[in-house]
């Protein structure tokens, strides 16, 4: 087991290294623009099925986040909980009226789970930007002007890194699997 997952270690390194490499080569740039004035509208889109571990954790970081609050929609799509997910929503559209929740009740078109979620959720707003973050995702407070920072007119999409944060022993690996992926 130790050699495999030293082997598998050694692997993900040499691509990583080469990664880095290209990414050296091509020049791709990784500073961010400066922030249009004036700021562009965003709705903040983020999927929930029983999350009512994570969910508060979540919203507390979105509802903090350094950005104008009239310019901002947090819209939480309720998957069919079982849980307290439904009431954690509605007690922060209660003291927030940028937050808030739809009910999934049906899938729209083909798409099903998390995409029919989003979907719906996109189809609620008339923002010029949407984000997407997972329930189980706190955010820093400059998350939204970072991310628009590197934003232009030929941006089509912009994703992030994030970093897991599990205990037990596949966190190392769950760790690199998920940079690598992001990569």
């Amino acid at each position: 087991m130790f050699i495999a997952c030293s082997i598998l270690l050694a692997v993900y390194l040499f691509i990583q290294a080469i990664n880095l490499l290209v990414i050296r080569i091509i020049g791709f740039d990784r500073t961010p623009n400066h922030l249009s004035s004036p700021l562009p509208s965003l709705a903040i889109l983020v999927a929930a099925r029983n999350e009512a571990e994570n969910l508060p954790h979540c919203l507390q970081s979105l509802v903090k986040l350094d950005y104008p609050k009239h310019l901002i929609e947090i819209w939480v799509g309720n998957d069919q909980s079982e849980d307290a997910t439904e009431q954690i929503i509605d007690e922060f559209a209660s003291q927030y009226s940028f937050v808030k929740k739809l009910n999934i009740t049906e899938n729209i078109g083909l798409a099903k789970g998390k995409a029919n979620v989003l979907a719906q959720l996109a189809r609620q707003s008339n923002a010029s930007i949407f984000f997407i973050t997972d329930a189980d995702i706190q955010v820093k407070p400059q998350w939204a002007k970072t991310m628009l920072g590197f934003f232009n007119h030929d941006t089509a999409i912009v994703s992030g890194t994030t970093v897991v944060d599990h205990s037990g022993y596949l966190k190392p690996m769950q760790q690199m699997d998920w940079l690598y992926f992001m990569g």
